[in-house]
C-alpha cells in the first residue's frame, strides 16, 4: 500500500478524553506520513442530555446546532472530526428494531465519511476502526475503502454494558476485516478462531513526551522523605481495590497517589479512600502526566487476575517505564512476562507490599536506564511501521 494513501480512523475515544488512547496515539503517528481523519465516537441524544453541562458537550455544540466546523486539526496534523448525535440503542434487544436503528446511525456515520471524502478530495482511503465494532461493519460501494483493519484492545465480552450487542458485533467485524490487531497475545488467540488475518501490535510510548520530566514537585504531592507510590489511569472495576488496602495499611510509611477518573465506588475504593496514606488527585491532562511520573519512586498495575485482565497489554506499562520508574504488577497477563526484570510481579498483597519496597530500596541509575532502554523499543514509531508491515502481509 503507497505511504500517501488517506486513513479514516473511527474510534472509541474522543481527542480530548481524560485518558489516553492507543488508537489516538496510533493515529498522531501516521499523520507524520498520510493525511489522518479521526472520527471521534458519536455522542447520543442521550448523553447530550445528561451531560449537557460537561466541557465535552459544551465544545461540540456549536458544530451540532450552529455552523461550527465539524474538523479541528491538532497539533500532530491529525484532522479530529465530531460526528452528529445518534440514537442511544444498547438498551435495545437484539432484533429488527435494534437493528434499524443500527442502520440508522450507520447511514450518519457513512453520510460524514462522505462529506470528509469531498471536503478533503479524498478518493481511495484506508479505514482503521479502533475498538468500537457498533458501526461501520457494512460499507455502501461508493464510500468502500481500500483496506478495513479492526483494532481490538479489550476482552469486549467482560463488561456487561459492551458484551451486551458487542460480542456478536465484534465477531462480525474481525470476519470482515481485511486485518485484526490486538494488543495482547490473548485477545490474539481468542480472534485467530473468527479469522486468519489477526496479528498482535502492543500499545506502545510516546518516548517525546514521557522521558520528560517536571520542572518541581506538584502541589498535590508531599514534600520529605517518605517514598512515593503512583497509578496513573482509569480507578476502576478491573483494580483490585481489596489489595490496594491492605498494602497501603502494610506501608503506613509510603505515600500512594491515584491519577485519573474515579468509576463506580466499590466498597473496596471506599476502604482506600478512608486510608490515611492514600490520595485520590483526580485526571491530569496527557501533557502534565510525566511531570507527575519524575516525582514517583515506583509505579503500581494492581490488577485483578481474570479473564478481563488477561487479555490487557495496559498502556500505561511502557509509560512507567520510560519515566525511568520500577513497576509493581500483579500476575493477571503473561505478557509481563517479557517486561521481566524491569516489572516486579506479585502474586498476592503481601508479596505486593514487599516488591514495592524491594523496588524502592535496590533502585539504581543502571536500572533506571535499562527501563528506559527497554521501553524505547517499544514506541508509537515502532508500532506504526510494525502497523504497515502487517498491512502489507495482507495485500
Amino acid at each position: 500500500m503507497e505511504k500517501q494513501i488517506d486513513i479514516i480512523c473511527f474510534s472509541i475515544s474522543r481527542a480530548d478524553a481524560a485518558i489516553s488512547s492507543p488508537g489516538y496515539s496510533l493515529a498522531k503517528e501516521f499523520s507524520k506520513t498520510h493525511r489522518v481523519f479521526y472520527i471521534e465516537h458519536p455522542h447520543s441524544f442521550k448523553d447530550l442530555f445528561v451531560e449537557w453541562n460537561t466541557v465535552g458537550v459544551k465544545r461540540r455544540r456549536k458544530t451540532w446546532f450552529g455552523d461550527a466546523s465539524p474538523y479541528k486539526s491538532d497539533k500532530s496534523g491529525v484532522t479530529i472530526v465530531t460526528p452528529p448525535l445518534v440514537l442511544p440503542i444498547n438498551a435495545l434487544p437484539e432484533g429488527t428494531v435494534y437493528s434499524r436503528a443500527a442502520a440508522m446511525n450507520d447511514r450518519k456515520i457513512f453520510n460524514l465519511i462522505r462529506r470528509i471524502r469531498k471536503d478533503f478530495a479524498i478518493s481511495e482511503y484506508l479505514f482503521i476502526n479502533f475498538f468500537d465494532p457498533f458501526y461501520c461493519r457494512d460499507f455502501p460501494s461508493d464510500i468502500r475503502p481500500r483496506k478495513i483493519v479492526y483494532q481490538c484492545m479489550d476482552a469486549i465480552s467482560e463488561v456487561p454494558y459492551t458484551a451486551k450487542h458487542g460480542v456478536r458485533l465484534e465477531n462480525e467485524l474481525v470476519s470482515k476485516a481485511d486485518l485484526t490487531i490486538c494488543t495482547s497475545s490473548g485477545l490474539v488467540e481468542h480472534h485467530r478462531s473468527r479469522s486468519g488475518h489477526v496479528a498482535l501490535l502492543a500499545n506502545g510510548v510516546d518516548p517525546e513526551l514521557f522521558s520528560k520530566s517536571g520542572t518541581g514537585i506538584p502541589a498535590e504531592i508531599a514534600s520529605g522523605n517518605k517514598p512515593l507510590v503512583g497509578y496513573v489511569g482509569s480507578i476502576e472495576y478491573r483494580m483490585d481495590f481489596d489489595l490496594l488496602v491492605s498494602v497501603a495499611k502494610s506501608l503506613p510509611s509510603y505515600e500512594f497517589y491515584f491519577i485519573g477518573p474515579i468509576v463506580g465506588n466499590s466498597p473496596g475504593l471506599k476502604l482506600m479512600k478512608a486510608c490515611s496514606n492514600v490520595r485520590f488527585l483526580g485526571p491530569k491532562l496527557q501533557e502534565q502526566i510525566p511531570g507527575y511520573l519524575s516525582h514517583f519512586d515506583a509505579m503500581l498495575i494492581p490488577f485483578k487476575c481474570n479473564h478481563l485482565t488477561s487479555m490487557v497489554y495496559p498502556l500505561k506499562l511502557n509509560e512507567y517505564l520510560l519515566a525511568g520508574k520500577p513497576v509493581i504488577a500483579t500476575n493477571f497477563s503473561r505478557d509481563l512476562s517479557s517486561f521481566e526484570p524491569h516489572v516486579y510481579i506479585a502474586h498476592n498483597a503481601e508479596e505486593f507490599a514487599r516488591l514495592i519496597s524491594i523496588s524502592v530500596q535496590e533502585d539504581s541509575s543502571s536500572r533506571i536506564s535499562a527501563r528506559i532502554d527497554c521501553a524505547r523499543q517499544n514506541s508509537w514509531s515502532a508500532r506504526a511501521t510494525r502497523f504497515f508491515e502487517l498491512l502489507h502481509q495482507e495485500s
